[in-house]
């Protein structure tokens, strides 16, 4: 049994205005006061991790690709329990790092008039643009905040997508070779992404 009632209102408070809230909707749907009460918990799989399989050095099937934390398997089998994502991330997440670090350093050849040409390219972005550019980056995180929640409608996913795909013009306009506009421009290639697959994940639960 979990047991909150000793949470101060401060505690509640940030834990509400946090990710909380969708917890204390449902508990208060079910008749439950966690703050009065203790609330039964049973085990359950926690979350369903992504299929980038992973071994014992966080080595993909892909040369020189390291992975951890939720978008990796193999550690927990397709699922993992509740508690030990954060050690599995930090752990795995180092392994990940030194044998990344090790590849790239046995494998990899630096091209400093790459380097320097991006860092001038970074240093030559006016003022205005780096205001548009974060403008896009806002947007990008309000279009996933509202439509790749945990909580997920076929409604909020089409605007989400709707969003990304307007950010992905506005992108058009920059130079994607610049490091601060590429990097936005993944963000948003990403989360548009997610957003077709949760959407075609709807479509197939309800069989259209």
């Amino acid at each position: 049994m979990l047991d909150a009632r000793h949470f101060s209102n401060s505690t509640w408070h940030d834990f509400e205005i946090g990710q909380g809230a969708p917890v204390l909707d449902k508990l208060k749907t079910a008749g439950c006061n966690p703050k009065k009460e203790l609330v039964e918990v049973l085990p359950a799989a926690h979350s369903i991790l992504a299929g980038l399989v992973i071994d014992q050095d966080a080595a993909t099937t892909v040369t020189g690709l390291y992975a951890a934390g939720e978008n990796a398997t193999g550690i927990h089998d397709a699922g993992r329990l509740s508690g030990n994502g954060l050690t599995s991330s930090v752990v795995m997440g180092r392994v990940a790092g030194k044998k990344a670090a090790a590849h790239t350093d046995s494998e990899v050849t630096h091209t400093t008039n790459y380097v320097d040409q991006n860092i001038q390219e970074t240093i030559n972005i006016t003022k205005k643009d780096r205001n548009s550019l974060e403008s896009i980056k806002l947007k990008i995180r309000e279009g996933a905040e509202s439509g790749l929640g945990v909580i997920r409608n076929e409604k909020d996913l089409k605007a989400a997508m709707d969003t990304f795909a307007a950010m992905e013009k506005k992108l058009q306009k920059f130079n994607l070779e610049n490091p601060s506009t590429f990097e936005i421009w993944q963000m948003n290639r990403l989360a548009s992404m997610v957003a077709s697959a949760a959407l075609e994940k709807q479509r197939i639960h309800h069989g259209q």
